[in-house]
């Protein structure tokens, strides 16, 4: 199952200016404190900077964050993202060019 979902993930293809990159998935976690049959809230960082909010039992995207690239830096991989221990809407992400940011879950 896991094999296939990031396949699915790959296939996606965004282009900026004159250059095009495939997205590829580098780092996830799940969020154990809300999870449940229905849903599992499952964050996914690409190389090119994004941060995927995942439901994997539905097959849907429910977010996506720095989509347009506005925090500066962040352009690069994303290298490491978890959820904040104890919390359903709070996460912290690092990216290659190593800035640390708590994010907050927005809907």
């Amino acid at each position: 199952m896991q094999r296939i979902f990031y396949s699915w993930i790959q296939i996606k293809v965004f282009s900026v200016g004159t250059r095009s990159k495939t997205k590829c998935p580098t780092c996830h976690d799940v969020n154990l404190l809300t999870r449940s049959k229905e849903c599992v809230q499952l964050l996914v960082g690409t190389t090119d900077g994004q941060i995927h909010l995942i439901n994997p039992l539905k097959w849907e995207f429910i977010r996506t964050y720095n989509e347009t690239y506005a925090i500066e830096g962040a352009d690069n991989a994303v290298t490491c993202v978890k959820w904040i221990p104890g919390s359903d809407n709070q996460f912290i992400v690092s990216y290659s060019a190593l800035i640390p940011l708590l994010q907050r879950l927005k809907f």
